[in-house]
C-alpha cells in the first residue's frame, strides 16, 4: 500500500489483514467462514510493503455442529481438507476491502481473479483387523469416527504383519480430509484391490460420519476371498487369491495438485498390502470328556471339539484377537 509509503521503518501503525479459513459449501454455492484470525503486518525494506505470517494447525475440532467449534482470534488458523485460505485487507483511501482471490480490479468472477489458497492433504490407505467403525489394538478397541483417532491407528507400528486366511474378508479403510467435500454430508471415495492372482475389485468407501475425513468399507462384513488356482473374475465382488499370495489396495489422491508419492502418470497412488496366509489340513478332535477313545461317545455326554490348524496357517487376521472357527456337527448312519 503505497499510501502507507511515511510509516516510520519498524512501526506498522497498526496495519493489519484479516486471514479466512474457508469452505465452498456445495449446496448454497457460498463461503462459509470456518476460522478467521487478524494478524499485524511489518515493514519491509520496500516502501509501502508489508508481511505477515500465521501458523496453520488442522483443525479436527472444526465439524458439523452449530456453531463450528473453531478458535478464531487464538493467533493459529485452523484448516481442513476442503478448505481455502483467503486474506483480506481494508484498504482506507479509497475505502474499501481488498481480497487474495480478486484481481486489481477488486471484483469476483472477472479474467483477472487470482488462483486460490488451497489446503492439501496426503491421503492414506491401510487394512485393518476387524473393520467397520473400529479397529482393535491389543486389548483396546478405538473407534474411527474422526481423524484424530483413525490416526492413532494409522500410524502405529503392528507388532505383526495382518495376514488374511483365504475365505476370511478383508477390510480397509482411507484417510484423506481433501474428500470431505460436504461438512453436513457423508462422502465416498474409490479404491482398488488387486491380488497377485490377478483379480481386481473396485470398491466404494463412505464416511464413518460427517465431517470426519475417514473413509471404510461400509459392509462391516468385508470383501470376500476365495482360494483359486485357476484364472480370476474381476470385479464379481469376491477376491479371488492364490496360496501365499498378496493383496494390495490402492487410493488414488487425485486433490494433489503435484504427487509427492507414488506418482504414476501424474497422480498420486497410496497403497497397502496383505499376506495371504497358506493353506493348511486341520485336525478335526471329537470326545465326550469321558472316555479317552476318540471314536465313541455315550449318549447323554457333552461333545469336546477340538480343532488344530498348522501354525503356519492359522486362521487368523489380527495377532490380537481372538479369532473364531465354525465347524458342522451332523448325526446319523451306523457306525463301521
Amino acid at each position: 500500500d503505497q499510501d502507507l509509503r511515511i510509516v516510520p521503518n519498524g512501526d506498522t501503525n497498526d496495519v493489519t489483514v484479516t486471514v479466512l479459513s474457508v469452505f465452498r459449501d456445495p449446496v448454497g454455492g457460498v463461503d462459509i467462514i470456518e476460522d478467521i484470525e487478524v494478524v499485524n503486518l511489518s515493514t519491509t525494506s520496500q516502501l509501502g510493503v508489508f508481511t505477515c505470517r500465521i501458523q496453520t494447525i488442522f483443525g479436527d475440532t472444526i465439524d458439523a455442529s452449530a456453531p463450528p467449534d473453531a478458535r478464531p482470534g487464538d493467533g493459529t488458523l485452523q484448516v481442513r481438507g476442503r478448505s481455502r485460505i483467503r486474506v483480506q485487507y481494508f484498504d482506507q483511501n479509497p475505502g474499501g476491502t481488498r481480497d487474495s482471490e480478486f484481481g486489481t480490479d477488486n471484483i469476483p468472477g472477472n479474467a483477472d481473479d487470482q488462483a486460490p489458497t488451497i489446503v492439501e492433504v496426503l491421503g492414506s490407505a491401510r487394512f485393518l483387523s476387524n473393520g467397520g467403525r473400529t479397529e482393535q489394538q491389543g486389548n483396546n478397541i478405538i473407534r474411527l469416527d474422526g481423524r484424530q483417532q483413525a490416526l492413532q491407528v494409522f500410524n502405529s507400528i503392528p507388532i505383526d504383519s495382518l495376514s488374511v486366511r483365504a475365505g476370511n474378508p478383508v477390510l480397509a479403510a482411507v484417510i484423506d480430509d481433501d474428500r470431505n467435500i460436504d461438512r453436513g454430508a457423508v462422502d465416498e471415495v474409490a479404491v482398488r484391490f488387486a491380488t497377485s492372482q490377478g483379480d481386481t475389485e473396485n470398491v466404494t468407501l463412505s464416511e464413518t460420519g460427517l465431517d470426519t475425513g475417514v473413509f471404510v468399507i461400509q459392509d462391516i462384513n468385508g470383501i470376500r476371498t476365495q482360494l483359486t488356482s485357476g484364472a480370476a473374475i474381476p470385479n464379481d465382488g469376491i477376491l479371488q487369491v492364490g496360496q501365499n499370495g498378496n493383496i494390495v489396495v490402492d487410493y488414488i489422491d487425485d486433490t494433489l495438485p503435484t504427487p509427492p508419492v507414488g506418482a504414476v502418470g501424474g497422480i498420486t497412488i497410496v497403497s497397502d498390502n496383505l499376506d495371504v496366509q497358506p493353506a493348511g489340513d486341520a485336525i478335526l478332535t471329537v470326545t465326550d470328556g469321558v472316555d479317552a477313545n476318540p471314536l465313541t461317545v455315550k449318549a447323554g455326554n457333552n461333545l469336546l471339539i477340538t480343532v488344530t490348524e498348522p501354525v503356519d496357517s492359522e486362521p487368523r487376521f489380527d495377532p490380537n484377537v481372538i479369532d473364531t472357527v465354525k465347524v458342522t456337527v451332523t448325526s446319523g448312519g451306523v457306525a463301521p
